[in-house]
């Protein structure tokens, strides 16, 4: 018995038709690699052929990008993004594919190891991002600063320093 699921959730965002759907997409995109218990690209080339929502998202509101993004598979993103993947959709949590990216480069909880290119191609996408580093000048750390706060910047790269002067 599959658990159905509203069209559209209150925030707006598409969400998937069936639990079985929403299982298999976020599969296709975190098991994008042809490792061991990786399926390689055909399920994910199969479901953007087919017309799969991109905006669809699961319980947690995360799109495909958002899992191809945390597991590294640079291949995967580049082609939600040529299918047209929302490049700065927000999770539940507020966090965009370009912050799994970064927040999950250098993990061994990983299936792939491209964050740091998938951050990088996401940038030269035109996803909105900054970096916060003691080394930069006052005006620009504080342009950083105000960016981010005001919204126009949603991710910002910042070393983890006690000091850095964001609290």
């Amino acid at each position: 018995h599959e658990e159905s699921a509203s069209a559209a959730g209150s925030d707006g965002t598409e969400r998937p038709r069936t639990a079985t759907d929403a299982f298999a997409a976020r599969l296709a995109a975190s098991l994008f690699d042809n490792g061991p218990g990786g399926f390689g690209p055909e399920p994910l080339a199969t479901l953007i052929a087919s017309g799969q929502n991109l905006l669809q998202a699961d319980g947690d509101g995360a799109t495909l990008l958002h899992h191809a993004c945390e597991q590294g598979h640079l291949d995967a993103v580049v082609m939600l993004v040529e299918a047209g993947a929302a490049l700065e959709a927000l999770a539940r949590d507020g966090r965009t594919p370009l912050h799994m990216a970064c927040v999950m480069a250098g993990s061994d909880q990983a299936r792939g190891t491209g964050h740091v290119e998938c951050a990088k191609y996401l940038q030269a996408q035109g996803v909105a991002s900054d970096y916060y580093h003691a080394g930069r000048p006052e005006a620009e750390r504080t342009h950083v600063h105000l960016s981010f706060l005001s919204g126009q910047t949603p991710v910002v790269a910042a070393t983890v320093a006690f000091g850095m002067g964001i609290d």
